[in-house]
């Protein structure tokens, strides 16, 4: 069973059309295939963690707001800001446990 959306909507449009005879001309499937499309130029299910990453960083950088990252700040906002990206790019949140699956470079 494929995993994207997109493929399984493409899958269920072509079902639709070749199976039960839908045509491909009424609105709602007009309207289906333009979801399906629209899914298919934002596929985040194949993005790795290091393009998460520096997508989000570079979104930062783009920011006229600064920011600053150090053991010395409140770090509510910049968790505000990923939450915000991840949100915007349709990206999950983090899983529970999800700091026992890293390690950090020593500071």
């Amino acid at each position: 069973m494929p995993t994207a959306d997109h493929v399984y909507l493409q899958w269920l449009y072509d079902r639709m059309i070749k199976v039960h005879g839908e045509n491909e001309l009424y609105d709602y499937m007009h309207r289906f295939k333009q979801i399906i499309d629209d899914l298919k130029e934002k596929d985040n299910s194949q993005l790795q963690g290091s393009e998460i990453l520096y997508g989000f960083l570079s979104w930062l950088t783009t920011r006229d707001e600064a920011i600053t990252f150090s053991s010395k700040h409140d770090t509510t906002k910049a968790i505000k800001l990923l939450m915000l990206f991840l949100k915007y790019n349709k990206l999950s949140e983090p899983r529970k446990d999800w700091v026992k699956n890293l390690e950090h470079p020593p500071c």
